[in-house]
């Protein structure tokens, strides 16, 4: 068992060598008789951390929680060879197989949930049920307010007025309400 990030409801924590020179730091969480829940968390970089288990009951639920290629404690960090979307999906199921979880259930936020509807893609076999939540589709639209580029003036102003009609659209306290969402992605 790692040292470091753990809690007492942590059965078991290690690194799983997926190949290509990554290994992911992952925790199987909660109660070992529940239906399999896989966490993917947003980012990409950031990997999970304690307060995503906060949205899960351990006496209720069973979470396989894991660190993406490059993210939190997977090794090697930062790294962006061989780190494709489709690595990712791999990765999934490469950690479906080391559990030996026939199907599950993904949960995923931001990020995590453009990851789980790859995943549920290419394995639909292997996905109960999703539940995902501030989904980011990687849509232009979507980048222009997620990554940060110096632009002129003109292009910042279009960019807002942009996501001025895109709150105008939404409606205000829907886009209250996804915002709140977003915060603990």
């Amino acid at each position: 068992m790692d040292s470091g990030r753990t809690d007492e409801y942590v059965r078991k924590s290690g690194h799983l060598d997926v190949g290509q020179g990554h290994k992911l730091y992952y925790e199987d969480w909660g109660n070992p008789k529940a239906f399999p829940i896989i966490f993917l968390h947003g980012g990409p970089g950031g990997g999970f951390s304690d307060r995503h288990k906060l949205n899960f009951n351990p006496r209720k639920h069973r979470v396989i929680f894991f660190d993406q290629r490059g993210a939190g404690k997977s090794t090697p960090y930062a790294s962006i060879e061989h780190n494709t979307t489709q690595d990712l999906v791999s990765d999934i199921e490469k950690l479906r197989k080391h559990f030996g979880i026939e199907k599950a259930h993904i949960s995923g936020r931001s990020w995590g949930s453009t990851l789980a509807l790859a995943y549920a893609i290419a394995h639909p076999d292997r996905v109960k049920h999703m539940l995902i939540g501030g989904v980011y589709l990687g849509s232009r639209f979507e980048n222009d307010f997620v990554v940060p580029v110096k632009l002129p003036l003109v292009e910042m102003l279009n960019g807002f007025v942009r996501f001025m009609r895109f709150i105008k659209f939404i409606g205000f306290m829907k886009f209250i309400r996804f915002i709140s969402l977003c915060k603990y992605s």
